[in-house]
């Protein structure tokens, strides 16, 4: 197998509006915006809170945008020797055409094999 696109750690940034109540904090409402609070497509619903929040004397206090970051690993892509492309996300990925891989790209011995010397079935590693 040949790896066509490696794994990659991705990182995404979100923002969010945020109103807390002061006597229950982590309670109140937030909305998804942009880094600079712009809110492009809220809900009616949405729309309707976040009049309520801004003018809101509920104890309601505004935190302003908050950014959040995710992180997570994109997995390898490999080429089957058969032509097709496998994302290889676990700790087997198998192709269309029958063969398997492990998430490094090896190609794994055929099912019947697997587990042959410790007693185990094929379908405990899959």
């Amino acid at each position: 197998m040949k790896i066509i696109d490696e794994r990659r750690r991705i990182e995404k940034l979100e923002y969010y509006r945020v109103f807390e109540y002061e006597n229950h904090p982590g309670a109140g409402f937030s909305f998804p915006c942009d880094a600079q609070g712009r809110m492009h497509s809220l809900n009616k619903d949405a729309r309707i809170n976040l009049a309520r929040c801004l003018v809101s004397d509920e104890g309601l206090q505004d935190l302003g945008i908050k950014t959040y970051r995710h992180t997570y690993m994109e997995p390898a892509v490999g080429l089957c020797t058969c032509g097709e492309k496998v994302k290889l996300s676990s700790f087997t990925n198998t192709c269309r055409c029958g063969r398997d891989y492990n998430f490094a790209g090896s190609e794994l011995a055929p099912r019947s094999q697997w587990g042959a010397e410790t007693g185990e079935s094929w379908w405990e590693c899959y």
